[in-house]
C-alpha cells in the first residue's frame, strides 16, 4: 500500500516521503496514529504541488537572505568594553551578544564562534542567516 508520511516515523520513513508499506502496518499503525495517509491519486498530486509551491518559496526566501547577507558584509558591529590598565578586557563579546545586536539592526542570525571574543581591535565572524545562507561581519571592541 501506498501511503504518504506526515511526520517522521523511525525505520519507516521521513515526513514528505511517498512509499510503499505493508497494508497491515499502514491501516493498523500510520493511519490511525495520523503519521501516514493513503497514497490516493489525489492526495499524491496535492503531496507533489505542496511539495513544488514549498520549493518556490524557499528559493525566494533564500534569494532574500542572500540579499540580507550583502547587507551584513558591509556592516561594522561596535562594542565598548572596559579594559583594564594593562590592556586586558574586563568581560567578553560572546555569540548572545552579536546576536542581539544584530536583531537590533534588523538581521536574524546566528553568530558562528568557537569561543567569546577577548581581545581589543575587529574581528571577522561568520553569521549563519539559515537556510545554508552564511555571511561574515566585522566586529570591533573598543574601549
Amino acid at each position: 500500500m501506498k501511503v504518504i508520511f506526515l511526520s517522521d516515523v523511525r525505520g519507516a520513513g521521513r515526513k514528505g516521503d511517498v512509499k510503499d508499506v505493508k497494508e497491515g502496518y499502514a491501516r493498523n499503525f500510520l493511519i490511525p496514529k495520523k503519521l501516514a495517509i493513503v497514497g490516493t491519486a489525489d492526495a499524491l498530486k496535492r503531496h507533489k504541488e505542496a511539495e513544488e509551491q514549498l520549493k518556490k518559496e524557499t528559493a525566494i526566501s533564500i534569494a532574500a537572505l542572500k540579499e540580507k547577507a550583502k547587507e551584513l558584509k558591509s556592516l561594522t558591529l561596535v562594542f565598548r568594553r572596559r579594559f583594564g590598565e594593562k590592556g586586558e578586557i574586563f568581560g567578553s563579546v560572546t555569540a548572545g551578544d552579536i546576536e542581539k545586536e544584530l536583531k537590533g539592526r534588523g538581521f536574524d542570525g546566528k553568530a558562528v564562534l568557537e569561543k567569546p571574543l577577548k581581545t581589543r581591535g575587529d574581528h571577522i565572524v561568520e553569521i549563519d542567516l539559515g537556510e545554508g545562507v552564511r555571511s561574515r561581519t566585522i566586529i570591533s571592541i573598543v574601549p
